[in-house]
This record gives structure tokens, C-alpha cells and sequence, in this order.
């Protein structure tokens, strides 16, 4: 039988989570969760597939699906999870007022599309 507690706990655990990431939407949150799990678990729970666009033309389509995960798992994962963010959290805190330390902190913080879409190029 598997225990009551972890309910809890992993409850939990995702509000603090969510706390640290306000701007997020419920959904949004587990998906990043699913995300980051399966990134950091060499891809499980991914899969691919392939839908019909309007034209009936296939497209692929790449999905997680964390079904099978234990929940002791998804707890250790989670914690982790946390720990990281909030180093992550207090970094970011640590804001340089000018110079190229600025200019990074801003592209990382705050415009990680165009930064990735820079380094792409280069």
C-alpha cells in the first residue's frame, strides 16, 4: 500500500514550486515539471508520434507522458527541483548595475529567445 504522506509532501511541493514561478499557469507548471524531468532522466517518459494537420499531411509530434513514474521519484525529483530554483532565484537576485555583466544578466533573465536565436547564429 502506498503511503498517505507522499500526498502531502508532493502537494507540497509543487506549491512551492508554483510560488517561486507566480506568472505561471497551473498547466504550464506541469509541463515544465514533466519537462525538466524527462530532460533530466535521459528523455523518460518520451514519445513520438505523428497528427494530420487540416491537409491530412503528417506532422511529427513529441509528447511526455510520466504515467509510469513512482511517486517516491517524482518526490526526490522535486525537491531537487526546488533547491535548484531557489539557488536559482537567489542568483538572479544578484544584479549587476551596468557593464557586460548587466547586459548578460538581462539577455539570460529576461530575453532567453532572442539570446538563444544570437548564439544559434553564431
Amino acid at each position: 500500500m502506498r503511503k498517505v504522506e507522499r500526498i502531502f509532501s508532493i502537494n507540497s511541493l509543487v506549491k512551492e514550486l508554483w510560488e517561486s514561478q507566480p506568472d505561471m499557469r497551473f498547466l504550464q507548471l506541469l509541463d515544465w515539471i514533466e519537462s525538466e524531468y524527462s530532460k533530466q532522466n535521459g528523455g523518460f517518459g518520451q514519445g513520438n508520434l505523428f497528427k494530420r494537420d487540416s491537409y491530412q499531411a503528417e506532422e511529427p509530434f513529441s509528447y511526455i507522458d510520466l504515467f509510469y513514474l513512482e511517486d517516491e521519484l517524482l518526490e526526490q525529483f522535486l525537491l531537487q527541483l526546488v533547491k535548484d530554483t531557489k539557488t536559482r532565484l537567489r542568483l538572479e537576485k544578484v544584479q549587476a548595475e551596468k557593464g557586460s555583466k548587466h547586459w548578460i544578466q538581462q539577455f539570460v533573465n529576461n530575453r532567453q529567445g532572442e539570446l538563444n536565436h544570437l548564439i544559434l547564429m553564431s
